[in-house]
């Protein structure tokens, strides 16, 4: 699987966020923080889809709070949008995001998730490949929301702390 190194993932990514949290701004809802655990979750389920060439959110095996608490988000309240995603070669990043969030947005079940209030957090991943034979980039993105508290995150540590001390 070659990758195309012309058109940066995590540009895409930041451009998703923005145009998410522009998404909100409009409907007078709190704009969502990006979360490193969520993050991590979303660009590695991203990669995995690639891998595959699947889309869905059962890819794995596993369900989208499962994933995204394997790595470390300490709450299972976690929404999860994805895409495939196709364009040409000289697309900037801002317009491949801006396009995938109006997509998103054309779907209930997605909207819905991108507008709940409940949500504070957000993680997105992006995995692409370059696809000479059809002259285009294929793209898998993965969106991860969540609302984890103050709370959430002294018992995850505290939990983990236990471990240690035994």
């Amino acid at each position: 699987m070659l990758e195309c190194v012309s058109m940066n993932p995590k540009k895409i990514e930041k451009w998703i966020v923005y145009y998410t949290n522009k998404e909100r701004k409009k409907r007078k809802r709190k704009t969502l923080k990006s979360e490193k655990h969520l993050t991590k979750a979303a660009r590695k389920y991203a990669k995995y889809m690639l891998k595959k060439n699947k889309l869905g959110h059962y890819v794995d095996g596993k369900t989208p709070w499962q994933r995204a608490m394997k790595y470390g988000y300490p709450t299972s309240y976690v929404g999860e949008n994805c895409m495939l995603y196709y364009t040409k070669k000289g697309t900037p990043e801002k317009i491949v995001a801006k396009n995938m969030v109006k997509l998103w947005m054309k779907s209930p079940g997605h909207k819905g998730n991108i507008l709940r209030s409940k949500y504070k957090h957000i993680g997105v991943g992006v995995a692409l490949r370059w696809n000479g034979r059809n002259n285009r980039y294929v793209i898998y993105a993965s969106q991860k929301f969540g609302r984890a508290s103050r709370l959430d995150y002294f018992f995850k540590r505290h939990k983990i702390l236990a471990k240690i001390l035994g």
